[in-house]
């Protein structure tokens, strides 16, 4: 099932630098981590924001948020007790246009 997750850090302005930096390189690999294992399929980042939009997939829900289960995905992130978080199913509008593919070819 594909969940449509939002996900926006907040570090205190006066937060350790270097504090910081070790939680963004963490999160930088647990990120890799779970693109690679498909359960992030495309990320966006908010400009001049510690905010992403995300389309991640798992079998349900509790899957994704459950923080007392030891798989639980997001709320394992290394940030989640500093991370405001927005999780909800994706489905298709019927009514949405279709994706216009072109096939680009050398000239």
């Amino acid at each position: 099932m594909e969940f449509l997750v939002h996900i926006e850090i907040r570090y205190p302005a006066d937060g350790d630098p270097e504090e910081l930096a070790r939680l963004v390189a963490a999160e930088r690999v647990r990120g890799a981590e779970l693109a690679a294992a498909g359960t992030i399929r495309r990320l966006w980042r908010v400009p001049g924001r510690r905010a992403n939009w995300g389309v991640w997939e798992a079998l349900d829900a509790t899957a994704l948020d459950a923080e007392d289960e030891p798989g639980a995905i997001v709320s394992g992130r290394v940030e989640h007790r500093r991370a405001g978080q927005d999780l909800r199913p994706r489905t298709v509008e019927p009514r949405a246009p279709l994706p216009r593919f072109t096939q680009w070819t050398p000239a």
